[in-house]
């Protein structure tokens, strides 16, 4: 089975000119998760859980690079199966576009409320028509004033 990082920022990270960027594999072996650095294969470092893998890999980069810890800034990613790392780019994607979709909602909700409120309605009655509370019907046509 093959395997893949999956944080979308090594590149970013592995491309900078910062000599105290890193970037480390994480990698599932039973119940350990080993850790290995990118730019420095002789640091290696071995976790019971994923989320102490930046702190306890950073004390063995600043040893192997002869650098203060303090210094020493690293992304641990993740190695997971194709499939699943598949699975978690399709969610991050619908995950942006449903908050620029839940954008664009919020925009036409104000702009109506605003329509409503040029059209003699009174926040109350603004609120009954969009299902929210008529301070919620003021919030939106002053959100609708400052958008322009």
């Amino acid at each position: 089975m093959r395997l893949s990082t999956l944080d979308a920022t090594v590149a970013c990270v592995s491309d900078s000119a910062d000599p105290n960027k890193f970037t480390a594999a994480a990698r599932r072996r039973g119940r350990w998760w080993i850790i290995q650095c990118d730019q420095m294969p002789a640091a290696i470092s071995q976790v019971r859980r994923l989320r102490d893998a930046a702190g306890v890999h950073r004390e063995a980069i600043a040893y192997v690079a002869g650098i203060p810890q303090a210094q020493v800034d690293l992304t641990v990613h993740p190695e997971v199966d194709d499939d699943i790392r598949q699975h978690i780019e399709q969610v991050h994607a619908l995950r942006h576009q449903a908050q620029r979709i839940g954008s664009q909602a919020e925009a036409q909700w104000a702009a109506t409320a605003r329509t409503l409120h040029e059209r003699g309605w009174t926040y109350r009655e603004i609120g009954t028509a969009l299902s929210v509370s008529h301070q919620r019907a003021y919030q939106l046509v002053e959100q609708a004033r400052l958008i322009g």
